[in-house]
């Protein structure tokens, strides 16, 4: 797994995963932050994540960096759109 990390944005890449394997991964992680205390200067954050998610197959030859990642920015925004703290998957 690779990561890339910018601004508020982290992208992973697994060469292997399925669309649920992609969705658990980051179910699981979204949780796990959730379940977390943050205390920052004494008060306590609650801190969540919002997550998108998009796949790129074989077939996607066509495809370029810059379109797979717009089909994950847009899938994080309509997670933020219905109300955050949760994973959406774009099929692009």
């Amino acid at each position: 797994m690779k990561l890339l990390i910018a601004d508020d944005d982290l992208t992973t890449r697994d060469f292997n995963a399925t669309k649920d394997q992609a969705t658990n991964m980051c179910e699981r992680i979204r949780c796990a932050i959730a379940d977390t205390p943050f205390i920052v200067e004494g008060a306590n954050l609650n801190v969540t994540l919002s997550s998108g998610i998009t796949l790129f197959t074989p077939t996607d030859d066509d495809r370029d960096r810059t379109a797979l990642l717009a089909a994950a920015d847009s899938a994080l925004y309509e997670a933020k759109d219905n109300g955050r703290n949760q994973t959406v998957f774009s099929p692009s």
